[in-house]
């Protein structure tokens, strides 16, 4: 149950940031700013390549960001995000 409220709680921050310009959507975008430090948080879709959670699992650590995994497939988070494409990787500018 906790789980389930903790990712209902990433929808709804990923929501509430849509209509602000603090969401970066993309695994090159995420990684140069994750890299610059600019990022708060990165949050994957839950079948994002396992070899991207990888990298980004470990980027996150050296960075001291906050990583989420998301209970939604990247193209149910393209859709909630009212973009034409799939999402696997986005991250939050702080």
């Amino acid at each position: 149950m906790e789980e389930q409220s903790q990712a209902i709680g990433i929808m709804d921050e990923v929501k509430k940031n849509l209509k602000t310009d603090k969401l970066v959507f993309g695994k090159e975008m995420t990684y140069k700013l994750l890299n610059q430090g600019k990022l708060a948080k990165v949050m994957l879709a839950k079948n994002a390549p396992a070899e991207v959670v990888a990298d980004f699992t470990k980027f996150c650590a050296m960075s001291s960001v906050s990583m989420v995994l998301s209970d939604m497939p990247s193209d149910e988070i393209g859709i909630f995000c009212k973009r034409p494409h799939s999402i696997a990787v986005m991250g939050l500018l702080k």
